[in-house]
């Protein structure tokens, strides 16, 4: 034998009388001897020691190492790693069986398979006496494929066996952080090393594996009971809390792929494998059924399914096998268009730029494959024929959290998220995120809220390549920090933006976002066509009101700021109907409907006997059914951005109570400059004043609106062409299709 070993076997053990000799016997009577036997004894307190002793006075190529303490499985398991000689290395259980040609076997598959990392064999479980408890069945993972992507997914998705407990070349084991002491970590190990390289499986049944009533790992422990066997410090709550010892585990494959060598497509590949995997296993109820998942062995091991659940080869690879191969849909014509957002929510500005978004689509695109990543997901799909998927994993997300399970649950949502996001954008070509105010902070915000999304969509379509388009978005200077940052490098990573306003873009250059080859175009809502045959009320008022709180940074007198400002609409309210005018009241938001109730039960005391068709208030259904509304007025008054916008469309007079600066740059847009005020703090003299001029200068006011309007739909079909020579390069041109204006 060499003075150098080829090999090491590497045997953690604790308090295994009862089989280690058999276990010892079977690996020294390998035909195969150029090996070192190191035995890390985790202080055991049966007889262990002596049993070790005993043998290394019979073989010399035992080393017997003793812990002073129990150090947990995960660190005894690397103690042999650290001091091993051998070019090779295997991981032997101290109560575990082996043919005697095992290791030779293994090493001349490694001989005869440079590339190939780590040698295993088939393996069948059995119980104390050495009696088969289970079937030899097929090894179901194609970690022996050449793409480093199919074995990731292979690993998590599949049901492998003792790959860890193979023979591995020794410096591929050495980049890794060896076993951890996370849940699973046996599972984050083996998909490193496979990352590193392909396996080699012998087809036959080399291995015999003790699986007792008493191992460690049985499907009876829980997660933190797992992590303490591996390491007696993750006893602690407090520094080592459960969503701690899940996230490492899902930090281990990422920070895996980090560390593999291989190329930056085939890193996008794998992370997009990961971002499937968690979209598919992390649901809620997910963390009790992990830690239910079964388990072996006395350290970290793969799992062992019944043959009754195990599926073969083939079915693994059918699960997974489209999503890893270089995102094989790429290469074919039809393109996967995701659209993102608040949507289906009760918005009805935001569902307004979406239906604008899917008639260019469907007319300009019509072999397209849809599908929505949103607020609403129901809606979408019943409303628009999109498939959906929830934004948020959280479905108390937009809820303030109280209370520590909600505070974790909204935590760990956070991290879920961004694997979601991750797996859903991979399956797209193009992302757009039509319209809304999506680079704004007019309104109350939170940095880890909406941009947070925002974020995580634009990283993970930079991360795989998707073209990630921002159509005529809203946003303003944002002060705070931490969401000035989150969204400016969001709005940074889109392959595509467009302002709905010349304000908008310059608050993201001035924010040093480089806008350069950034268009400035009117807002989508102008695309939708004016309803028709709706006959109008003379001297009928449109009032829109919104259930307004101040800005992002008013939410202390947050209060003070609503009341003032219903308190003001009642009373506009009320001096129209004294004047003997009609009214009807629209919403743009569910929300606004406390303000409605609030205006109506003011009107009921101050005129009790007032006819109640002289004030009408019917929710609208979206932006089309809000127009239908506002076309049977004479003049609006509105405060929400897209009740403005409706109005002017319709070319009626308009009066703005603005809630931010961009409603009075569409107003100047459209000639209404001066008929504008803050929601804020509304003069509600100048307010009367206002209206009564805007009354008499109508036929004016309409003529501009009605010129500007033409203008607008122009300049929304010139974008709708620029955008699909940007996002849809590969596409046959046609003849153009002319979107604003005409949606039906």
């Amino acid at each position: 034998m060499n003075t150098v070993p080829r090999l090491t076997i590497g045997l953690p053990v604790y308090n295994g009388r009862s089989y280690l000799s058999e276990a010892l016997d079977a690996l020294l009577d390998q035909t195969y001897t150029d090996f070192e036997l190191i035995i890390s004894d985790n202080a055991s307190t049966d007889g262990t020691e002596e049993i070790c002793r005993r043998y290394v006075a019979m073989d010399p190529r035992i080393r017997y190492i003793r812990q002073p303490r129990n150090i947990g499985a995960a660190p005894n398991h690397n103690v042999v790693v650290n001091e091993a000689r051998g070019e090779l290395f295997k991981w032997a259980a101290h109560d575990d069986l082996y043919s005697p040609d095992l290791l030779e076997r293994c090493i001349a598959a490694l001989d005869g398979h440079p590339e190939v990392v780590l040698a295993s064999c088939l393996s069948v479980m059995i119980d104390g006496a050495g009696k088969s408890t289970e079937p030899v069945t097929d090894y179901p993972v194609a970690t022996d494929s050449p793409r480093p992507s199919e074995r990731f997914a292979s690993v998590l998705f599949g049901r492998g066996g003792d790959d860890d407990y193979g023979v591995i070349r020794t410096e591929v084991l050495r980049r890794t952080p060896l076993t951890g002491s996370h849940y699973h970590s046996d599972r984050t190990l083996v998909a490193e090393l496979a990352l590193q390289g392909p396996f080699h499986r012998i087809p036959e049944t080399l291995y015999f594996r003790r699986d007792l009533p008493d191992r460690a790992g049985t499907p009876q422990q829980s997660v933190r009971s797992w992590c303490v066997t591996h390491d007696p410090r993750r006893a602690d709550h407090l520094r080592h809390p459960t969503i701690r010892l899940l996230g490492e585990y899902v930090w281990a494959f990422a920070d895996a792929i980090r560390r593999a060598p291989l190329a930056p497509a085939d890193k996008r590949r794998c992370y997009g494998v990961l971002a499937d995997y968690l979209s598919d296993r992390i649901r809620p109820g997910s963390l009790r059924r992990a830690a239910r998942e079964r388990t072996t062995g006395p350290g970290p091991r793969p799992e062992s399914v019944p043959p009754s659940r195990r599926r073969s080869r083939e079915a693994v690879l059918s699960t997974f096998r489209d999503g890893v191969r270089g995102h094989r849909w790429r290469t074919v014509s039809v393109p996967r268009v995701g659209l993102f957002g608040l949507l289906g929510a009760g918005n009805v500005g935001n569902d307004g730029s979406l239906e604008v978004v899917l008639a260019y689509l469907r007319a300009e695109h019509p072999d397209a494959v849809l599908g929505a990543l949103c607020s609403g997901p129901e809606r979408v799909t019943e409303r628009y024929g999109v498939p959906a998927t929830r934004l948020h994993w959280y479905r108390s997300e937009c809820r303030t959290a109280s209370g520590v399970r909600a505070i974790t649950l909204k935590v760990l949502g956070k991290v879920v998220d961004a694997g979601r996001t991750l797996s859903w954008v991979r399956r797209q070509d193009v992302v757009i995120v039509p319209g809304m105010g999506v680079l704004e902070t007019t309104l109350p915000l939170r940095p880890w809220g909406y941009p947070y999304s925002l974020l995580c969509l634009c990283a993970s379509a930079r991360l795989v390549g998707t073209r990630v388009a921002l159509v005529s978005v809203g946003a303003n200077i944002i002060p705070k920090r931490a969401i000035r940052w989150v969204i400016t490098r969001a709005a940074s990573f889109a392959h595509y933006r467009s302002y709905r306003d010349a304000l908008s873009r310059d608050a993201m250059r001035d924010m040093g976002v480089d806008v350069t080859a950034d268009e400035v175009y009117p807002d989508l809502a102008f695309a939708l066509p004016v309803p028709a045959g709706t006959s109008t009320s003379v001297g009928a008022v449109g009032v829109g009101v919104m259930a307004y709180h101040g800005g992002n940074d008013d939410r202390r007198h947050a209060g003070d700021i609503h009341r003032a400002y219903v308190d003001t609409m009642k009373r506009f309210v009320r001096w129209l109907v004294d004047g003997g005018r009609q009214v009807r009241l629209f919403t743009g938001d569910k929300v606004d409907e406390s303000v409605v109730a609030d205006i109506l039960a003011d009107l009921r005391a101050h005129r009790p006997d007032l006819d109640r068709s002289r004030v009408v208030a019917e929710p609208a259904s979206d932006l089309q059914d809000l127009m239908r509304q506002m076309a049977t007025v004479d003049t609006v008054v509105a405060t929400r951005y897209h009740n403005v916008l409706c109005a002017l469309k319709l070319s009626k007079p308009t009066l703005s109570l603005g809630y931010a600066t961009k409603n009075d740059v569409l107003m100047a847009r459209m000639g209404l400059a001066e008929f504008c005020q803050p929601a804020r703090s509304i003069d509600f003299e100048r307010f009367t004043e206002q209206f009564q001029t805007l009354e008499s200068r109508r036929e004016q006011l309409v003529e501009t609106m009605e010129e500007r309007n033409r203008a607008n739909v122009a300049r929304l079909d010139h974008q709708f062409t620029a955008l699909s020579a940007t996002l849809f390069p590969e596409a046959e041109s046609g003849v153009p299709v002319s979107i604003a204006g005409g949606v039906s």
